[in-house]
């Protein structure tokens, strides 16, 4: 018997690299064979993910199209743009430069033990460092209040997410400052340029870091909404919370 191949054997099988040739696995998925509904594999070539026979490509949508951002979110942003200017540039940040996913579909679910929730959820929305994703079929069940409510809890879970995120999306961030500009043509050219240069000076694909929220920045997510949603907004106690706290530290 010879123990040289059979240990060889063995640790090709441990291993898995270097004994077979690299083989490119595609796979689209959907309803039919992912519980969840959106997932599929890729490899390091590259794949393809399906949802319901679409491209997941086809389920990014501009969010400022949805009536409850132009009726509800639209009018606050407005608001804040000269009581609370920083506030209102993270807002069109988080609009223009995240790519939000309205999926016919479940997605991943927090555990109840980091939302710091004691009551059964739905998880109606989730995000990383670049993109939203959302239940459709959750979200349109939904009244324009809360569909308003959830959208502006995901800004400011990105807000959260900034001070782990890459340089080149914070000086995005820092330039959609210049969108409150009461002319709107200079406003926007300005922020072009601003995007240019942030892109030549810091871009990067993978100049990010791990991101690791607690029970304690969910709780305080929603303490900060509850805030920014009503009637009548106290700016003083708003930006008392969000800067003196350190939840967004704004750079002058």
């Amino acid at each position: 018997m010879n123990f040289k191949l059979i240990n060889f054997l063995i640790a090709c099988l441990i291993i898995n690299t270097g004994c077979t040739k690299e083989t490119k696995i595609i796979e689209t998925s959907g309803p039919n064979n992912d519980p969840n509904g959106y997932r599929g594999g890729t490899d390091s070539v590259g794949g393809g993910n399906t949802i319901n026979g679409k491209p997941i490509d086809a389920y990014i949508k501009d969010p400022k199209k949805l009536n409850c951002y132009t009726n509800k979110i639209n009018p606050l942003i407005e608001k804040l743009e000269s009581s609370y200017p920083n506030l209102a540039a993270d807002f069109k940040h988080f609009t223009l430069q995240r790519d939000w996913y309205f999926v016919p579909g479940s997605i991943e679910v927090i555990p109840k033990i980091i939302l710091g929730t004691y009551s059964k959820t739905d998880q109606t929305a989730l995000q990383d460092f670049r993109k939203v994703w959302i239940d459709y079929n959750l979200f349109s069940q939904m009244t324009e209040d809360d569909q308003a409510i959830l959208i502006i809890h995901e800004f400011v879970i990105g807000m959260r997410l900034l001070t782990y995120n890459s340089k080149y999306d914070n000086c995005l961030a820092t330039g959609a400052r210049l969108l409150n500009q009461l002319d709107k043509d200079k406003a926007n050219l300005d922020y072009k340029n601003e995007s240019v240069y942030c892109r030549k000076t810091y871009f990067s694909l993978n100049d990010t870091t791990n991101f690791d929220l607690k029970s304690s920045d969910y709780d305080f997510v929603r303490k900060l909404v509850s805030k920014i949603v009503t009637d009548n907004i106290d700016i003083s106690e708003l930006k008392s919370l969000v800067e003196d706290t350190h939840f967004r530290n704004y750079e002058q």
